[in-house]
C-alpha cells in the first residue's frame, strides 16, 4: 500500500510537470507488456514481464549511426535512453500492482538541454480476464496539450488450449480536442519463437509490420511501417535480453533432474529479530516453503526428477511426514525421486525408502536404522548431594515435566507414556518403509531394523535397503541412463514469460505461527511465542476485513499457563466474538500441555500421526536450598508482614500449609484446563479428565480419543478451511503479524550469535541438558505453575 501510494504521488507531480506522447507503433497500449511496455505503457511494467535490457537502432544504421535507444527494465522501474543525432532523451517509469490485476504506471521524459521540455505520461492497465486487457493513459505534453488515449484487447481463441494466448486484437483510440480515428493491431505466435504483428492506423491510413525471432532469453526483431502506397519506410531493428524464459524457436526444452538441498536444517519458523528498519532473518528454509517449492518443481516441465544428495534433513518427524506427502504428490505427476547418501539416519532413511524409486549408497557408506529410543538424566541424587531439595507439584503422576529433577529414576507412569510414543513413532516408520520397499527387502521391516545399524554398506545392499552402491561422481551418469534425461542442475532457471493475462480471483486466509515455548509478553519469532504478540496477531486477523480464515500453526510444547489463557481467549473469541471467522489449528512435531491449550478452542484440529499433543495437565517447581546455603555457610535473616509474604524463598522449607496453596493453585488451573478442552473439544468433562491427568498422545491416538479431528499438515488445515468458511476457489495465505520493515536473510549461526541462541557450554550431554532446560524456565519469570512438556526428540 505505501508503494502504491508513493507512485500516486509521484505521478501525480510528474503530470503536473507536462506530457508527450511518443508513440511505437504497432504496439497496442492493452496488449503490450514486452521490452517496450515503459513506453507503450508503464502501467504493464509490473505485470512482469518486461524485465530485462534492450537495444533499438534505426534500420539504416550507415546513415542514422547517431539513433538509438538502451532499455532497462526491471519489474516496477524501467529506464530509457535515447539518442537522436546530438539530443539524448531519458525516460524513467514506475509501475505498481494497485490490487489484482489492475496495475498504475507513470512516465516521466525529458531532455540534457532542456528539462522543461519534459514530458508526462500516466496510465491503468486492467486485465479482468485471460481474454480481456483494457488500458487507459493520459498524456500531457511540454506545450501543455492534454491526450487521452483508450486501449482494448482480445483473445478470440481464449477457449483453446494450445491457441489460446496467441493470437491478440486489439484496439486503441485517442482524444485530443475531439475523439480521433482509432489504430488496430493484430498479434500473433502461431510458432513457438515466431511472432508477427500487424498494425494499421484508420486516420494515417497506413499499415505496420512488426516480426520477432525469440530463443529463451534473447528476442531480435524488426518494426518496418508503411505508406499509404505500401512502400516501407525508415523502420528499426531491436535486441532484447529478457529475464524470463520466451518460447523459443529453435531450442526445444531440456529435461533436467533438479539436485535439491532445502536443508540441512529445516524450520517451522525463521527465527529474527528487528534492528531499527532492520529485521535480521535466519536463511533456514521453512517446512511451508520446502512444500511450496516441491509443488513448483511439480509444475516444471522441464523437471523430469528430483535428486537427494547427502541430505539427513533436521526437522521434526512429523515435518519430515508433510515433506513426504509433498513427494508422493510430486510422484503422482510421473516424475521420478532418487537418494545418494553416504550416511543416512534413521528418519532420513524412512522418508527415502518410503518415496524413492532409486536409493544409492556409497560403497563405504552406512545406514543408521535401528529404531527409536530416548535417555533421559535424572538429578534427584546430586541435587540432594548439593543440599538442593525438589518439590515437585505436579496434577497428576503422568504429568512428568519436573520429573528429571525430583526423582532419581523413570517413574513406571512416565515410562508407560514413553514406550507409547516410541511404539506410534517406530510403527509409522514400519509402514513407511514397507509402502516403499517391501518388495525389495530381505526380510520384514522390524526384523531388517533389529538388525541394524548398517554400518557396512554392502549389508544394506543384501538387506535390500539400498539398489547400488556407487560413488558420487556415478550419479548423473546412473540416472542419465536410467530416466533418459539431459543432465542434472542445481539451480532453476529463469521462470516463463505469463502468457495468462488475469489472476484468478482468490481468498486470503491468516496463516499465523506459533512455534516455541509459551511466556507472556512479546515473542521471539522462531524461538518462542509471547502472549502478548500471539493474541495480537490472532485479534489483527479476525478484525481484517480481507481475511476468510485464520491457520494457526502450532509447534510449542507449552509453557506459563496465565500466557496460555491469554492466547486461547483470543482464539476462542474468533468462535463467538465480534468479526468471528473459522479457525484451524495445525500442528507440527509438538503441541502439547499448553501447546494444547492454545489450540482446543480452535474450530479444527489437524496433527500428523507421530506430533506429540496432549500433556493436559499442571506442573509448579519449587526449590529448598537451606542444606546448600547451611554448606556454603550463608545466612539468612527475614522481616515479613503477613503470614505468607515470603511464600516460596529458597532457604527455608515450605510448610504443609503453603504446599497446600500451591497444590490448590495447581487443581485450580487443571479444572480450568480441563473445562477448556471440553468446551473446544465438545467433551464431557468426566471424559477429558479420563484422557487428561497428564498423559502424552500421539496425533494418531489423539484422533481416537477426540483430541484431533484429522491427520494431515498444511494441505489438510487449508482444505477444512476452505469447507468451514465456504471457499470455492483457491486461496491465498497472508503471514500475520505483518511484518513492517525490510528483511535481511543471513546465515543461521549469524542470526544465533546476534540472539545469543548458539551452544552455550562444552558440558557432557546430561548436564547440558539441564543448563537448556533452566534457560527455557527463566523465561516464564516468577511464575510457578506451569504447562508443559519436558522432552524434546532428536531424530
Amino acid at each position: 500500500m505505501k508503494k502504491t501510494i508513493l507512485l500516486i504521488i509521484f505521478s501525480l507531480l510528474t503530470y503536473l510537470s507536462s506530457a508527450q506522447n511518443i508513440e511505437l507503433f504497432p504496439f497496442s497500449t492493452a496488449a503490450t507488456d514486452n521490452l517496450f511496455a515503459a513506453k507503450v505503457n508503464p502501467a504493464a511494467l509490473s505485470f512482469g514481464n518486461a524485465g530485462g535490457f534492450g537495444l533499438l537502432i534505426n534500420n539504416d544504421f550507415q546513415a542514422h549511426q547517431d539513433e538509438f535507444s538502451l532499455f532497462f527494465n526491471l519489474t516496477h522501474l524501467a529506464y530509457i535512453l535515447e539518442r537522436n543525432r546530438d539530443n539524448f532523451f531519458h525516460t524513467v517509469a514506475l509501475s505498481q500492482n494497485i490490487i489484482k490485476n489492475l496495475y498504475l504506471g507513470s512516465a516521466f521524459n525529458w531532455t540534457d538541454t532542456d528539462l522543461s521540455r519534459s514530458n508526462q505520461t500516466l496510465s491503468l492497465l486492467a486485465r479482468p480476464l485471460d481474454s480481456i486487457s483494457l488500458s487507459a493513459q493520459l498524456y500531457r505534453s511540454y506545450e501543455a496539450d492534454v491526450e487521452y488515449l483508450l486501449g482494448f484487447a482480445l483473445r478470440p481463441l481464449f477457449f483453446s488450449g494450445y491457441l489460446k494466448d496467441r493470437l491478440t486484437l486489439s484496439a486503441d483510440i485517442a482524444y485530443k480536442e475531439a475523439w480521433q480515428d482509432p489504430s488496430f493491431t493484430l498479434q500473433s505466435e502461431l510458432a513457438d519463437g515466431f511472432s508477427l504483428n500487424i498494425g494499421y492506423d484508420t486516420g494515417e491510413q497506413r499499415f505496420c509490420l512488426n516480426i520477432e525471432i525469440a530463443l529463451p532469453h534473447l528476442q531480435a526483431g524488426s518494426i518496418t511501417p508503411f505508406n499509404q502506397d505500401y512502400q516501407p519506410k525508415q523502420g528499426y531493428y531491436y535486441l532484447n535480453l529478457s529475464a524470463k524464459k520466451r518460447r523459443s524457436i529453435i531450442m526445444p526444452s531440456a529435461e533436467y533432474f533438479f539436485d535439491y538441498k532445502p536443508g540441512p536444517k529445516i524450520v517451522e519458523q525463521k527465527r529474527e529479530t528487528r534492528i531499527g528498519p532492520f529485521y535480521l532473518v535466519s536463511g533456514e528454509k521453512t517446512i511451508y516453503e520446502v512444500l511450496t517449492e516441491i509443488e513448483e518443481l511439480s509444475r516444471d516441465k522441464s523437471v523430469k526428477g528430483i535428486l537427494f544428495e547427502n541430505h539427513n534433513l533436521l526437522t521434526s518427524y512429523a515435518g519430515l511426514l508433510e515433506i513426504r506427502e509433498a513427494l508422493q504428490e510430486f510422484k503422482a505427476t510421473g516424475k521420478k525421486i532418487v537418494f545418494y547418501y553416504e550416511q543416512a539416519n534413521n528418519l532420513n532413511y524412512t522418508l527415502a525408502a518410503s518415496v524413492a524409486d532409486k536409493i544409492y549408497l556409497h560403497p563405504q557408506g552406512s545406514i543408521d536404522l535401528s529404531g527409536f529410543s530416548i535417555s533421559l538424566p535424572y538429578f534427584k541424587d546430586l541435587l540432594a548431594e548439593l543440599g538442593i531439595e525438589v518439590i515437585n507439584f505436579r496434577s497428576h503422576d503422568y504429568k512428568s515435566g519436573g520429573n528429571i529433577l525430583s526423582e532419581s529414576s523413570m517413574t513406571d507412569e512416565e515410562r508407560q507414556a514413553l514406550e507409547e510414543l516410541i511404539a506410534a513413532f517406530h510403527k509409522q516408520a514400519v509402514d513407511m518403509i514397507n509402502t516403499g520397499r517391501s518388495d525389495k527387502l530381505s526380510k520384514p521391516v522390524i526384523e531388517i531394523i533389529d538388525d541394524g545399524p548398517y554400518m557396512i554398506a554392502g549389508r544394506a545392499l543384501e538387506a535390500g535397503l539400498v539398489d547400488e552402491l556407487i560413488y558420487q561422481d556415478q550419479v548423473e551418469e546412473k540416472i542419465r541412463g536410467l530416466f533418459s534425461i539431459d543432465g542434472i542442475v542445481d539451480h532453476r532457471g529463469a521462470p516463463p514469460v505469463r502468457s495468462d493475462w488475469s489472476d484468478e480471483p482468490t481468498s486470503k486466509i491468516a496463516l499465523i505461527q506459533a512455534t516455541g515455548s509459551i511466556h507472556p509478553g512479546k515473542s521471539r519469532l522462531g524461538v518462542s511465542i509471547g502472549s502478548e504478540s500471539l493474541a495480537r496477531a490472532i485479534r489483527k486477523a479476525r478484525q481484517d476485513n480481507s481475511i476468510e480464515g485464520i491457520i494457526l500453526r502450532v509447534d510449542s510444547p507449552g509453557g506459563s499457563a496465565l500466557a496460555s489463557d491469554v492466547i486461547a481467549r483470543e482464539l476462542g473469541l474468533c468462535r463467538s466474538g465480534y468479526q468471528a471467522k473459522p479457525v484451524v489449528v495445525s500442528m507440527g512435531g509438538v503441541a502439547a500441555s499448553g501447546g494444547y491449550y492454545i489450540s482446543c478452542l480452535a474450530d479444527k484440529i489437524i496433527a500428523q500421526p507421530v506430533t506429540i499433543t496432549g500433556s493436559i495437565g499442571v506442573i509448579g517447581l519449587t526449590f529448598n536450598l537451606e542444606e546448600l546455603f547451611e554448606k556454603i555457610k550463608v545466612n539468612w535473616s527475614t522481616i515479613k508482614a503477613g503470614k505468607h509474604a515470603d511464600l516460596g524463598v529458597l532457604h527455608r522449607p515450605m510448610s504443609e500449609e503453603e504446599k497446600d496453596i500451591i497444590r490448590e493453585w495447581i487443581a485450580h488451573i487443571y479444572q480450568s484446563f480441563t473445562e477448556i478442552v471440553a468446551e473446544g473439544r465438545d467433551l464431557d468433562i468426566e471424559n477429558v479428565h479420563r484422557i487428561a491427568q497428564g498423559r502424552v498422545w500421539s496425533g494418531a491416538e489423539a484422533q481416537k480419543i477426540g483430541l484431533v479431528d484429522e491427520l494431515g499438515g498444511y494441505k489438510k488445515a487449508i482444505e477444512v478451511l476452505k469447507e468451514l468458511a465456504s471457499i470455492n476457489r483457491d486461496v491465498e495465505l497472508v503471514a500475520f503479524p505483518r511484518r513492517r520493515g525490510i528483511a535481511l536473510t543471513l546465515e543461521s549461526s549469524l542470526v544465533s550469535k546476534y540472539l545469543n541462541m548458539g551452544n552455550k557450554s562444552k558440558l557432557p550431554e546430561s548436564f547440558d541438558s539441564l543448563l537448556k532446560l533452566a534457560e527455557v524456565y527463566s523465561r516464564f519469570g516468577d511464575e510457578r505453575v506451569l504447562l508443559i512438556l519436558p522432552y524434546k526428540f532428536n531424530w
